[in-house]
């Protein structure tokens, strides 16, 4: 069994969306660190020294939010 997960910033709003239904969005603001030299955690959470038993399938990064519609796409089953 597995679920579609996604998240977006526009650099104001920080949307999650699950199985292409949005669950949350909220007004936020914070930097992107330089992804040319910083890490990034999936699937982990050093903050609070956990790690789940997750597995990942696949993992698309953008430089841009993706509308409402373009995640509904992706996870839309039989497309």
């Amino acid at each position: 069994f597995w679920h579609h997960i996604a998240y977006t910033y526009d650099g104001s709003t920080w949307a999650g969306y699950k199985d292409g239904q949005q669950v949350f969005s909220t007004a936020r603001t914070f930097s992107m660190p330089n992804t040319a030299s910083a890490r990034i955690n999936i699937g982990n959470n050093d903050d609070l020294n956990a790690n789940p038993d997750v597995e990942l399938a696949h993992v698309l990064m953008r430089p841009v939010a993706m509308p409402a519609a373009a995640i509904w796409q992706l996870w839309e089953p039989n497309t």
